[in-house]
C-alpha cells in the first residue's frame, strides 16, 4: 500500500482554510466522499486508472494557540509503491504543491 503524508502550517483563519479545502480537492480531480467540520475524505473516480491505483485522500485541519492552522494530508492507495513516480506519488505531489500555493496565497488573519 502506498502512503504519503504532508503537513503545512498556514497563518490563516480556520474559516478561510475550510472554504478552500473542497476547492483544492476538486482541482486535483478528487471527489469528496465524506466531510466533517475539520476533516475531509476524497477519492479519485473509477474509470481512468486501474482500481488498485485509485487514490484516497484524508485532510485534517487544526488550529493552535497562536492562530496557525495545521493541515495534515494523507494520500494512499492499494498498490505497492514499487517505483518512484508512481500514480499515488504523482497525486501526492500535485496536492502538496496546491497546499503550498494555499499557504502563500491566503492573507494573514486579523
Amino acid at each position: 500500500m502506498a502512503r504519503y503524508s504532508h503537513m503545512v502550517e498556514i497563518a490563516a483563519t480556520l474559516e478561510q482554510v475550510r472554504a478552500y479545502i473542497p476547492k483544492l480537492l476538486q482541482e486535483c480531480q478528487l471527489q469528496i466522499v465524506h466531510t466533517a467540520r475539520d476533516y475531509w475524505v476524497a477519492s479519485e473516480a473509477p474509470g481512468q486508472i486501474p482500481y488498485s491505483q485509485l487514490v484516497r485522500v484524508e485532510v485534517l485541519i487544526d488550529q493552535d494557540q497562536s492562530n496557525i492552522v495545521h493541515i495534515t494530508c494523507i494520500v494512499k492507495n492499494d498498490k505497492l509503491p514499487l517505483h518512484a513516480g508512481n500514480h499515488c506519488e504523482q497525486v501526492f505531489a500535485q496536492l502538496s504543491q496546491e497546499l503550498s500555493r494555499l499557504a502563500e496565497s491566503l492573507p494573514p488573519p486579523v
